[in-house]
Order: structure tokens, then sequence, then C-alpha cells
């Protein structure tokens, strides 16, 4: 009995670990230095997430942005599409946190900055 609980806990750790989506990845990429001011950010996380549930803060130059962000989905449910006024130029962090379908809630940001010329 002992053995078959320990091989069912083994082949369950990867379905565990998989358990939170994660950003996977963004457009602008994380950490980018852009030369023009993005229209809009898109963001794919590891599997579908609740786009009701999101949450979103952007700051530019460490001060919370009071302009509103438009979210909508993108081409699957993995996706999410934001758009807003990035036209300063500065350093900008897009916060998020999200519900993946399966209940859990993970979050983290994504850092860019528009270079004027």
């Amino acid at each position: 009995m002992k053995r078959w609980l320990a091989v069912c806990l083994i082949a369950a750790t990867p379905l565990l670990a998989e358990a939170h989506a994660y950003l996977v990845s963004s457009d602008p990429p994380h950490k980018a230095s852009l030369s023009a001011a993005p229209t809009r950010l898109k963001l794919r996380f590891s599997e579908p997430i609740e786009i009701a549930f999101m949450k979103l803060v952007l700051q530019r130059d460490g001060q919370i942005q009071k302009a509103p962000l438009k979210i909508s989905p993108g081409s699957d449910k993995r996706m999410v599409i934001v758009e807003s006024a990035f036209a300063d130029a500065g350093s900008y962090q897009l916060g998020w946190s999200i519900v993946a379908r399966d209940g859990h809630r993970t979050e983290g940001s994504v850092i860019f900055s528009v270079n004027a010329r």
C-alpha cells in the first residue's frame, strides 16, 4: 500500500507543478528598451486564464498611471492584449495578477522603457 501511494504521489508531481499559470512571453519583451511607445502590450500565459479576474496596475517612472487600461482577449485563452496611452518617454511597469482556469492566482510584472528622441 505504501509503495502504491508513493507511485501516485510521484506521478502527480508534474500536475501539481503545472497548477499555476505563468507569463510565457510579452510584446514588448520584459526589460525592452523601445525608441517609440507601443500602442498595446500582449501577454501570453502558460495556460488559459480567466480574463474577468485579471488585475493590472500600470506605473510610469514609479507613479501609478490613472489612464484606463483596455483589456481584451487575444487569439486564444492564454493571451491578453492591454491597450493604453504609452505615449510619454519613461520607464514603465505593468503589474499583473491573474486567475487560471484551475482557480490558482499568480502575479508578476513586465518592465520596459520608452526613450524619446
